[in-house]
């Protein structure tokens, strides 16, 4: 942003991803929000992923209101509801495969995550949440993702999803997201801070329920009580509310495949993208 001001590139679109600075403190917060704020100045046109990326982002003074817009109702592309994350066209073959590599039978109940495995995501609670299920011996946490150094977990946690039978670890996996979505039950998101959370949109188009917390960009992502349920950090309002999806199967996950494809869909955001550039 700043070279394409120095040259007087007209138009200088930033889209605005996330708000890192927002689980940061201190001197680091400061300077990560001053970054912010001095590519919003460089830019002619800011596109936040979410509104509440965009709510935040005028409360904390990042640029002016007038200057930052949100596309349709969110996200940065959309997903593909139609030929990638639809449950009509997995193949069930790939999915018997994907249960007998990591060990989940037919009867099991899933309860999935996919993503960076660090504090921000709400790792340690969902870990901690999994422990304190009752009557679970059915239960299996699968997570998809890989470790990372920067915002890495406690080596307990790290150890104790390595290690316990019943914590399915894939490492990083590339491609194929929509098979292990077949392998999950409900999807789980307890971020401490998103811009727009893309897991939660491709588990919905998936038929899975969500629970996720109200946190900036999560806020925006599902139907609370249609296609998912908000939670808190706190791992008893987890477990109550997985008990409430498991045993009261309180969500249709049908519903949030509809939702998602009537509004995230990247056909129709790739379309107000092209506007905006146009």
């Amino acid at each position: 942003m700043v070279a394409a001001w120095l040259m007087r590139v007209p138009n200088r679109i930033y889209f605005r991803h996330g708000l890192v600075y927002e689980t940061s403190r201190g001197l680091k917060r400061i300077i990560l929000m001053n970054v912010d704020r001095l590519a919003s100045f460089c830019a002619t046109e800011i596109v936040c992923v979410s509104p509440s990326v965009l709510k935040r982002s005028i409360e904390d003074r990042l640029a002016p209101a007038n200057k930052q817009i949100v596309l349709g109702h969110g996200t940065c592309g959309g997903i593909d509801t139609e030929f990638k994350f639809n449950p009509a066209l997995v193949d069930r073959q790939k999915v018997a495969d994907l249960r007998k590599r990591w060990g989940i039978k037919e009867s099991d109940f899933v309860i999935g995550y996919s993503g960076r495995l660090v504090r921000d995501k709400g790792i340690i609670s969902l870990v901690r949440a999994f422990d304190m299920l009752e009557d679970a011996d059915d239960c299996k946490l699968l997570l998809v993702g890989m470790f990372e150094v920067r915002d890495a977990l406690p080596e307990d946690v790290k150890e104790r999803i390595e290690n316990d039978p019943r914590i399915i670890y894939t490492g990083f996996v590339n491609g194929g997201m929509e098979y292990y979505y077949s392998l999950m039950n409900l999807y789980v998101l307890p971020s401490y801070r998103e811009g727009f959370p893309t897991g939660v949109l491709e588990s919905q188009a998936m038929e899975l329920p969500v629970l996720t917390t109200r946190v900036t960009g999560c806020c925006d992502a599902i139907c609370d009580g249609r296609s998912g349920l908000f939670i808190t950090h706190d791992p008893e309002d987890i477990v109550e509310k997985i008990d409430e999806i498991r045993l009261k199967h309180r969500i249709d996950g049908r519903f949030g495949r509809e939702w998602v494809k009537e509004y995230f869909d990247c056909r129709k955001v790739w379309c107000e993208i092209e506007k905006l550039y146009k």
